[in-house]
């Protein structure tokens, strides 16, 4: 009986192990493995591309929109994917990017820093700039070279910065005007993705603003595909921990080339909010609705509208007693409007942050669920793989599923 049991015990711990396997053993090689994938690469972070209101650019009336739009750089910021986050973590652990000889032998410093090769679900394809331009329907560039030709890291600054005075580099967001800022942030979290601060402007940030700013765009395919080499290489390191980036586009690619199995891993965008009014208000900018645009914020402006609106009231109230004329009640009247107005705002404003952090928790729920179901299903399996108490066999620990 208790060896019949654990027959049965046995059968369904190698059904798991069988199903694990016809997962993911089958999608890679033995150059890159499914060991060394949980151990380095499976719980690296996919960075989503983000999303745009498209009102409040076109209220805001922001001056990069139509070049973006002629350019077909918006196609980045706008299309519809769902995120396969195992599969875009396989996409960049099982890239190579170096070069073979005709016997097979890799040449030495012959890596490739614009093309690629990767294997995803039983798929081996190439990854380049062309093959991005195709999917995304975007107009390749100017250039390749995000860098233009004699044009130093100065004269950029000069021209971003719109000040002629300027002897070096300058990384200070502070001095951009609103649209230079919310370009920066579309390059930082669309074009050009990098995951942390984005108060300091690297030196390839500020090449793509110029030449965006000059009309004399780079080619997007050539960034990105850069960019991901970069992350192949991250991707096999232990010790670091870089964020993947680009997950939307890796699984338009991995969907383009392989068949994705209904059981894979999806994660539903929107990851983060969109860019939004509480972006906005967060660059230290208010919406001031008399004059129908955006300003900048004054220190200690929060600090001082409940005292203005209150005087304001108090002076509406005492020329109403004194029994004003009809031009003085107007006038009131269209303070007390303005008042509303900007209440009206500020109350749209909050409760966009409120509905943006509702976002994120249910995001980050959703995630933690995930994590216990798998949990779960670990211990029953380790439970099944238990001896009987009437027998001495020893469990081997290479046969314990990795936690």
């Amino acid at each position: 009986m208790a060896s019949s049991s654990k027959a049965t015990a046995g059968r369904k711990a190698g059904a798991a192990t069988a199903n694990r396997d016809s997962i993911h053993v089958s999608r890679f090689n033995k150059k890159h493995s499914l060991d060394d994938f949980l151990k380095v690469c499976s719980n690296r972070i996919v960075l989503v591309e983000r999303k745009v209101e498209y009102r409040l650019m076109v209220t805001l009336k922001f001056r990069f929109l139509k070049d973006l739009e002629d350019w077909k750089w918006w196609k980045l910021i706008s299309f519809n994917q769902d995120v396969y986050v195992n599969a875009v973590r396989m996409f960049y652990f099982c890239g190579d990017n170096q070069k073979y000889d005709a016997q097979g032998n890799v040449i030495k410093g012959g890596e490739s820093d614009d093309e690629f090769t990767t294997k995803v679900l039983g798929k081996e394809f190439k990854v380049n700039a062309q093959l991005i331009n195709e999917l995304l329907g975007i107009e390749a560039g100017l250039g390749n070279d995000i860098i233009p030709e004699n044009v130093s890291l100065v004269e950029a600054c000069k021209v971003v910065y719109r000040n002629a005075g300027i002897t070096e580099f300058v990384s200070d967001l502070g001095q951009f005007d609103l649209h230079t800022r919310l370009l920066h942030l579309l390059i930082c979290q669309c074009f050009n993705m990098k995951k942390g601060s984005f108060a300091l402007i690297s030196r390839n940030e500020m090449f793509i603003l110029y030449r965006i700013i000059q009309r004399s765009p780079p080619d997007l395919g050539s960034i990105i595909v850069r960019k991901m080499v970069q992350a192949v290489e991250w991707s096999k390191k232990v010790e670091n921990n870089h964020s993947l980036p680009y997950g939307k586009l890796v699984s338009r690619i991995v969907k383009h080339f392989c068949d994705v199995p209904s059981n894979e891993a999806v994660e539903k965008e929107p990851t983060l909010p969109k860019i939004n009014d509480a972006v906005i208000g967060r660059m230290n900018y208010t919406y001031d609705p008399r004059k129908q645009e955006w300003v900048k914020k004054d220190k200690g402006q929060k600090r001082k509208e409940p005292e203005t609106e209150t005087a304001t009231e108090a002076a509406q109230e005492a020329a109403a007693g004194d029994g004003a004329g009809t031009s003085t009640a107007g006038a009131a009247m269209t303070q007390r409007e303005v008042t509303n107005r900007e209440l009206s705002a500020m109350m749209l404003r909050r409760f966009t942050v409120i509905d943006n952090m509702l976002t994120r928790m249910d995001v980050r729920l959703g995630k933690m669920g995930g994590k216990l179901e798998d949990l779960e299903a670990q211990i029953w399996e380790i439970k099944e793989r238990l001896p009987l108490e009437d027998e001495e066999d020893e469990i081997d620990s290479d046969d314990m599923m990795t936690p």
